[in-house]
């Protein structure tokens, strides 16, 4: 009956299982990090062929991020971010993991 008053769907069996279980939490922060070491790697291809070395890639100028010293350079600067906050995404599943591990299960 509390379960209906509440507006949950089902009940749990054993209260650790409601408390304890964060593992969905790693999963999805696991994906994201996974997903975002792709981007980086995406990111650093087309920075590669956008250079002049290779000069197979052209970045539209509403992309580009302009040079202090050359302002006729097109740095892709949504790239270069992109790629620098891999990092920070993976620091934060390092971060939950440490967190997690020395939590008590409920």
């Amino acid at each position: 009956m509390t379960t209906d008053l509440l507006g949950f769907q089902t009940t749990q069996h054993h209260s650790l299982d409601a408390t304890g279980n964060r593992d969905f939490l790693i999963e999805a922060l696991a994906a994201v990090a996974a997903m975002q070491s792709t981007f980086s790697r995406l990111a650093t291809e087309f920075i590669l062929f956008s250079s002049y070395e290779y000069r197979t890639v052209t970045q539209d100028d509403a992309f580009a991020m302009g040079s202090s010293m050359m302002p006729q350079k097109k740095n892709p600067g949504p790239c270069e971010l992109l790629r620098g906050r891999t990092g920070a995404v993976n620091g934060y599943l390092m971060g939950a993991l440490t967190m997690l591990h020395g939590l008590p299960s409920g």
